[in-house]
């Protein structure tokens, strides 16, 4: 298999365990470097892995350190002189949140994959195993068309991912990449860079390690997909089960098959029976469950890293103010661009398979309870004991994959972020709000009274919604927000 490698034929991750020379087949342990090239090979890009871990790291450190001072500084510049407001501060940690965050995210993640990389080699031969039981037309190509399905995801995500960092370049530098030749200053470490470098740097340890991660969330989630096609062909054989009409605990079809010679030849396909789908769906639940238990910690890294960058990136859509000398009208384009996406796709489409999977198991006790108005499904007292244990546990369980054993993929968890997000610009918004109305509701004379007035009475009205806001996201949020008027 090694000698005729066909990258299209598996899983994005799999590409990584073969750069690093792990092993891609839980029959064979020596991996093909050590066939090869022997075991020193193998430790050599193994070093350089966690070598590249390391250079990861030292970047988030100095990254993070350096962007937070740089803004900090900034705003104790501006606070001299009376050009920045206090909420200032707020927006300016958010402008730095995105990336750092991602930054973390991204070297979490990898380090989780690499630490148990044989984890993704058995639930793929386990999903293999499972789809050839499930009864799939062509055995020796029953993963094909799940790990196409990665691919597209990957592909997905890699334009997205690009078109992000391209736009995050474009804002560090202006759009005319004015800023390209100057100085990136590492305070409080005592030493700068030019922005040309750091643009490179950006590229290798923030961009390369997003789009490795996003290789492995599209195999995950595949192997989510192909535990949604087990629940559906599960399904569908209950739907056979329920319309055939035979008596007999076996439930047979009849399949008309045309021949060349232009005759016609009746054949008889034997379904099974609730015994045999009981035990199917007991596996595929297992599967389920397996998926839940390797890579839990994974889909909550993910979610945690990219439900905090879309914070970030609301909280700057909302209360960003460009500074005289950049372009407006970018930085408004790169901020909501970059919210949809997180939004619509980094929290959303990514995990859309594994809504799907939980959406499927709900269906299958639709079925079961369609199964049991049929009274030739349970001819025996055996048959119907087994049909009332399938009612049961399709009821009572709750199957579905779960992110760090808290949130449970299905569309409330989807709804629910997005909610939040939208509440969290509201509340952004009416703070930043009532801030400036006080301020400006300073004035002389009676016109400056009356002006006054209408800012106060506007400011109530903020405050009241605020409180709404805030009572809306009591169960979510915990905390005393106040902020005073200068």
């Amino acid at each position: 298999m090694d000698d005729h490698w066909q990258p299209m034929s598996e899983f994005p991750a799999f590409w990584l365990l073969r750069l690093f020379r792990f092993p891609v087949s839980s029959t064979n342990q020596r991996s093909p470097c050590e066939k090869v090239h022997g075991k020193c090979g193998c430790f050599f890009m193994k070093s350089i892995l966690i070598f590249y871990f390391v250079l990861i790291a030292v970047w988030f450190v100095f990254y993070s350190m350096s962007s937070f001072s740089w803004e900090i500084k900034m705003y104790n510049d501006h606070q001299e002189d009376g050009s920045e407001k206090p909420s200032n501060l707020i927006v300016r940690i958010l402008d730095e949140v995105p990336w750092v965050v991602l930054i973390a995210r991204n070297l979490v993640a990898l380090i989780l994959f690499f630490a148990h990389h044989g984890r993704v080699v058995e639930a793929t031969e386990r999903l293999r195993h499972l789809l050839e039981k499930f009864g799939s037309d062509d055995r020796s190509q029953a993963l094909l068309p799940i790990v196409q399905y990665s691919l597209r995801m990957f592909g997905i995500s890699v334009l997205v991912v690009c078109l992000n960092f391209i736009m995050v370049l474009i804002y560090l530098n202006k759009t005319d990449f004015s800023d390209i030749s100057t100085d990136w200053d590492f305070d409080p470490a005592p030493f700068s860079l030019k922005q040309w470098a750091i643009l490179i740097l950006m590229v290798c340890f923030t961009l390369l390690p997003f789009l490795m991660t996003q290789a492995v969330m599209a195999t995950v989630t595949g192997l989510g997909k192909g535990a949604q096609i087990l629940l559906v062909n599960l399904n569908k054989k209950l739907k056979l089960l329920a319309n055939d009409k035979t008596l007999n605990g076996y439930r047979h079809e009849e399949m008309v098959v045309w021949m060349v010679e232009g005759t016609k030849t009746t054949t008889v396909v034997e379904l099974e029976s609730i015994f045999v789908i009981r035990a199917l769906h007991f596996e595929a639940c297992h599967f389920v469950e397996e998926l839940t238990e390797k890579f839990s910690k994974i889909f909550l890294t993910n979610l945690a890293g990219d439900f905090a960058a879309a914070v970030g990136f609301v909280g700057l859509l909302i209360g960003f103010i460009p500074a005289p000398d950049d372009d407006a009208l970018f930085d408004h384009v790169y901020h909501a661009t970059a919210t949809l996406l997180w939004m619509g796709f980094y929290l959303t489409a990514q995990y859309w398979p594994l809504v799907q999977l939980h959406e499927e198991a709900e269906r299958t006790h639709h079925f079961v309870q369609v199964l049991s108005f049929v009274p030739e499904v349970t001819p025996d007292e055996e048959s119907e004991r087994e049909l009332i244990h399938f009612l049961l546990a399709t009821k009572s369980s709750h199957v579905g994959v779960t992110a760090g054993k808290l949130f449970h993929f299905s569309r409330h968890l989807c709804v629910t972020m997005i909610t939040l997000l939208c509440s969290y610009a509201i509340l952004v918004y009416e703070l930043l709000h009532r801030e400036a109305s006080s301020s400006g509701g300073h004035g002389g004379g009676q016109g400056g009274d009356v002006a006054g007035a209408n800012k106060s009475s506007h400011s109530q009205n903020g405050a009241l919604n605020v409180a709404r806001v805030l009572r809306k996201l009591e169960d979510l949020v915990t905390g005393n927000y106040s902020m005073k008027a200068h």
